[in-house]
C-alpha cells in the first residue's frame, strides 16, 4: 500500500472592496505585451473597461519584466480627468540602453510644472526643491506653477525653474525603477546631469542654479544676445565677425551664438539674406558661454564653494559636453566640483561631440520642462535611436503627456514599472477580480506539425489511458472532484513514467534522433523513435537514407535546447516538427560509402535522409570524426562571403570569433583570396592560436570581441574607412558596433540568428553609406527533408 496524500483546497474569502487610486485625478498607465496587436489591444480593452486597482495591479506585475515571443507591447491611461490614450506597436529591442539628456535655456515657459503637481513623486520633489529656495526669498512654487513668459525675463528665474523640474522628472523615472546606462546635458542642463549621477543632492542642484543666476545678475553684465544658425561648426567660426563667438555646438548644422545684440542682429540679418537659417532666440539678455560672462565666473566660484565642500566624482556614463572629448581624463573632468560647473558657465557648448557616443539603438529621454532637442538628436543620432520628451511647452495636460511619454518608453524597449503609481495591494486579490488567463490571445499565424502516433501503440514512447467512469474499475475516480470537475489524480501521472520505464526496454531504436522533451529544458534530452523506421525509398525520391556516425554540437543546436533560440527561427516548417537538432554529419550512405554532409536539421540522430547536392566523399586521409566538422563551417564561410558577399581579391573583411569553426574557415578562404583580415577573439590564448595557425595575421589584425572596442581598433587600423565585408555572429550592441565598421558601398553578412529571429532593430541610415546587409541562413539553400 503506497502512502495517503490528501490535500484540502478552501475558498478564496477575500471579498471585492473598493479601492480607491492613490489620486483619482491621475491616470494610470497600463502597459502590456502580447504576441499579436490583437492580444495587445484586448488587455488594453480589458483595463479600460476595468479600471479595478487590484486587475491593473496584476497587470502591471504580470509586465514587470520582458516577456519573450512577445513583439507587441502597447499602453493606455486609465483614469483621470481625460478619455483613454492608447498606443500599441512592435517591440522596441528589450534590454537597449537608455540615456537620459538634460536640455538648457529655452526649455522654460510659464506654468510649466502645473498640471505636473497632481504627481506625487514630482510634487515633493518639487517642494524640496522650494524649501531650499525659501530662505533666498525665492518663491518656487509660484515660478512653476503660476507664472508667465515675463517671470522667465529674470535669468535666476529660468535656471531655478529648469532645475527643480529636473530634479522631480528624475525623481519621478526613479520612482518607476528607471535608471540611465547614459547621461548628457545641454548647457545648465549639466546641474540635472549632476542630480542624476548622485553627485548633486536636490538641494544643492537648485541652489547651484540659483546662484548661477544670482552671479549673472550681480556682475551687471553688459547686453548681450544670442542666435541659432543652421550651419556647421567650422563655418560659424570662419565667418562670424570677432567680437561673435561660437558659444554651442549643437549639432552637424546647428549653432548657438553669443555676442553683442547689434553685432547678433547685423549678422542674422546677413545670413537671412543668403538663404541661410539664422534666428535670435530668447536668452535673458545674457550672452552665455562666452568672453562676455567672464565677470561672473569669480562670484560664481566663490558662492559655490560653500555649497559643494566635498565635491563627488563624475560616473562614466556621465558625458561631459563642457569639457572637449580629448580632456575628459583630465583633472578638471574627474569631479563634480565648483571649477567644473563654472567652467561649463563659461566654455562653449559641445553638445554635439557627446552625442555622437550615445549608441545608434538607444532609447534617448530628454529631460527638461519642454522637449527642446528631439529633432536635433533624432538629426544626429538617425532613425535607430528612439527619442522620447517627458514635457512639451504649452500642452493642455502635461502630466498625461509624461504619462504617455513613459507608455511610449516601454514600446521602445524600456522596462518602467508603472506598478508602483498604483496603489499597493495585498495578494491573493479579491474575489470578482477579473481573472488574466482566459484574456492571453495566441498566436495563430504560425501552422504546428503534430506528430502522428496512430497505429504504432507502445513503441512511439507515447502513453494512452483510457478511462471510462462508468465502468466500476474506473468510477472512483469520481470522487476526485476540484472546483465541481472530476480531475484525474496526480499520483495516477506519478505511475506512468514507471510504465514508460518497463516498455522502454522494448522501444526499438535503429532509426531514433534526439530530442529535448521540453524545450530550454537540457534534463529532458531523450532518444526518441524516429519516423524512417517506417521509411520506403519509393516514397522518397532525391534522398539517400545514410547511417550517422558522428554528428557535431552545431552552437544552434545548444540555442535551440537550452530555449535561447525560438524554433520560429528556423527555416521552413521545422518549427513545428518533433527533430530539429542537427546541421550536419559523417557517416555511411547507402552503399556503404564514406560521406559527410549537411541537413536543415536532424543530423543527431543514428539514420537520416540526406540530398546527395548537400554530401561529399570523405577524402582517405581523413578520419570520419574529423570530416563530421567541415560541411557548415566551409559552406557557411563561402556562401556567406564569396557567393553572397561577392568579396574579390585586395578587399578586407572583418570575421568575428575568429577560432571558431566558422571563423577559420573564412579566414582561410579571405587570405586565399588575397584579401586583408580583420578579426575577433575573446582571449589570449585564442589570439595566440590564430597567429599560429595564420601566419599573416599580427596582433594588427586581432581585436576584442567580448565588448565593442574592436570598432575604434577596426576604424584606426582602416583610417577610418571600415572593411568591404563583415562576417557578424554577435549580437545587440556589438553587431550595432559592427554594422558601423562596414566602409561605403560594403557587404554586411549576419550568420548570427539572435537579432533576427527577435526582430531587433537595425536602422535604416547605415543604407546612407550605400551598403548592402545579408541574413546568412545556409539551410535556406536546399530542400528542407
Amino acid at each position: 500500500m503506497g502512502p495517503l496524500v490528501e490535500w484540502f483546497a478552501t475558498s478564496n474569502p477575500k471579498n471585492k472592496t473598493q479601492i480607491t487610486p492613490i489620486n483619482p485625478e491621475v491616470a494610470r498607465v497600463v502597459a502590456v505585451s502580447g504576441r499579436t496587436e490583437e492580444a495587445v489591444d484586448f488587455l488594453l480593452d480589458q483595463a479600460e473597461q476595468n479600471r479595478d486597482e487590484e486587475f491593473l495591479n496584476l497587470l502591471a506585475d504580470i509586465h514587470k519584466q520582458n516577456i519573450a515571443g512577445h513583439t507587441y507591447r502597447g499602453y493606455t491611461l486609465v483614469g483621470g480627468a481625460g478619455d483613454p490614450m492608447r498606443e500599441v506597436a512592435m517591440a522596441g529591442e528589450a534590454g537597449r540602453p537608455v540615456w537620459w539628456v538634460f536640455s538648457g535655456m529655452g526649455s522654460q515657459w510659464g506654468a510649466m510644472a502645473k498640471s505636473m503637481m497632481r504627481l506625487e513623486p514630482f510634487a515633493k520633489a518639487i517642494n524640496t526643491c522650494a524649501a531650499a529656495l525659501k530662505p533666498h526669498g525665492v518663491n518656487l512654487i509660484d515660478i512653476v506653477v503660476n507664472s508667465d513668459a515675463k517671470t522667465f525675463e529674470n535669468v535666476l528665474n529660468s535656471f531655478v525653474s529648469i532645475a527643480a523640474v529636473q530634479v522631480a522628472l528624475v525623481d519621478t523615472l526613479h520612482a518607476l525603477g528607471m535608471q540611465p546606462d547614459g547621461i548628457i546635458g545641454h548647457s545648465v542642463g549639466e546641474l540635472g546631469c549632476a542630480y542624476a549621477d548622485g553627485t548633486f543632492t536636490a538641494e544643492q542642484t537648485v541652489l547651484a542654479a540659483y546662484w548661477r543666476g544670482r552671479s549673472i545678475l550681480e556682475s551687471k553684465l553688459a547686453p548681450g544676445a544670442m542666435a541659432a544658425v543652421g550651419l556647421s561648426w567650422e563655418e560659424v567660426k570662419a565667418r562670424v565677425p570677432a567680437d561673435i563667438v561660437a558659444a554651442c555646438h549643437n549639432s552637424a548644422d546647428s549653432v548657438t551664438i553669443s555676442g553683442p545684440p547689434e553685432s547678433i542682429s547685423k549678422f542674422v540679418s546677413s545670413l537671412q539674406a543668403e538663404g541661410i537659417f539664422a534666428k535670435e532666440v530668447a536668452s535673458s539678455g545674457v550672452a552665455f558661454h562666452s568672453k562676455y560672462v567672464a565677470e561672473a565666473g569669480p562670484k560664481l566660484k566663490k558662492s559655490l564653494e560653500a555649497l559643494l565642500p566635498n565635491p563627488k566624482p563624475r560616473s562614466s556614463r556621465w558625458l561631459s559636453t563642457s569639457i572637449p572629448e580629448k580632456d575628459w581624463n583630465s583633472p578638471l573632468a574627474k569631479l563634480s566640483s565648483v571649477d567644473y560647473h563654472v567652467n561649463n558657465l563659461l566654455s562653449p557648448v559641445l553638445f554635439a561631440e557627446a552625442l555622437q557616443h550615445v549608441p545608434e539603438n538607444a532609447c534617448v529621454i530628454e529631460i527638461a520642462p519642454h522637449c527642446l532637442l528631439q529633432a536635433i538628436i533624432k538629426r544626429a543620432r538617425g532613425t535607430g535611436v528612439t527619442s522620447i520628451g517627458l514635457m512639451k511647452r504649452d500642452h493642455p495636460d502635461n502630466l498625461n503627456f509624461m504619462l504617455s511619454s513613459i507608455g511610449k518608453a516601454y514600446i521602445a524597449g524600456a522596462q518602467p514599472q508603472v506598478g508602483r503609481l498604483l496603489t499597493p495591494i495585498k495578494y491573493p486579490v479579491s474575489r470578482g477580480t477579473p481573472m488574466l488567463a482566459s484574456m492571453v490571445k495566441w498566436d495563430h499565424s504560425t501552422e504546428w506539425a503534430v506528430a502522428d502516433f496512430s497505429g504504432k501503440g507502445s513503441r512511439s514512447g507515447e502513453s494512452v489511458i483510457e478511462v471510462d467512469v462508468s465502468k466500476d474499475s474506473d468510477k472512483y475516480l469520481t470522487g476526485h472532484t476540484i472546483d465541481g470537475r472530476v480531475i484525474f489524480p496526480a499520483t495516477g501521472y506519478l505511475h506512468m513514467p514507471v510504465d514508460d520505464a518497463r516498455d522502454a526496454a522494448s522501444l526499438q531504436v535503429e532509426h531514433a534522433y534526439i530530442n529535448t522533451l521540453s524545450r530550454g529544458d537540457l534534463s529532458s534530452l531523450r532518444w526518441i523513435e524516429g519516423p524512417l523506421t517506417f521509411y520506403r525509398p519509393e516514397n522518397h525520391p532525391g534522398v539517400e537514407m545514410c547511417s550517422v556516425y558522428y554528428a557535431p554540437l552545431n552552437f544552434r543546436d545548444i540555442m535551440l535546447a537550452s530555449g535561447k533560440l525560438p524554433p520560429d527561427a528556423l527555416p521552413g516548417d521545422l518549427a513545428g516538427q518533433d527533430c530539429i537538432l542537427g546541421l550536419e554529419f559523417s557517416g555511411r550512405d547507402s552503399k556503404g560509402r564514406r560521406v559527410m554532409g549537411m541537413v536543415a536539421a536532424r543530423s543527431l540522430a543514428t539514420t537520416l535522409l540526406a540530398d546527395p547536392g548537400f554530401m561529399w566523399e570523405v577524402p582517405d586521409n581523413w578520419t570520419l570524426e574529423q570530416a563530421a566538422s567541415v560541411p557548415v563551417c566551409y559552406a557557411t564561410a563561402y556562401y556567406a562571403l564569396v557567393v553572397r558577399g561577392r568579396m574579390r581579391r585586395g578587399e578586407s573583411a572583418l570575421i568575428h570569433a575568429g577560432s571558431g569553426g566558422v571563423g577559420q574557415a573564412a579566414i582561410a578562404i579571405a587570405l586565399h583570396m588575397g584579401c586583408t583580415v580583420y578579426t575577433t577573439v575573446g582571449s589570449q590564448e585564442k589570439r595566440d592560436f590564430l597567429k599560429k595557425t595564420f601566419p599573416q595575421l599580427t596582433d594588427a589584425n586581432i581585436a576584442n570581441s567580448r565588448d565593442s572596442t574592436f570598432e575604434q581598433h577596426v576604424l584606426t587600423q582602416t583610417k577610418g574607412r571600415g572593411v568591404d565585408l563583415v562576417l557578424n555572429s554577435l549580437a545587440e550592441e556589438k553587431l550595432q558596433a559592427s554594422v558601423r565598421c562596414v566602409a561605403k558601398h560594403g557587404r554586411f553578412l549576419e550568420i548570427g540568428k539572435y537579432d533576427l529571429s527577435n526582430n531587433n532593430p537595425l536602422g535604416m541610415a547605415l543604407f546612407l553609406k550605400n551598403v548592402t546587409f545579408h541574413g546568412i541562413l545556409v539551410s535556406n539553400t536546399y530542400n528542407i527533408i
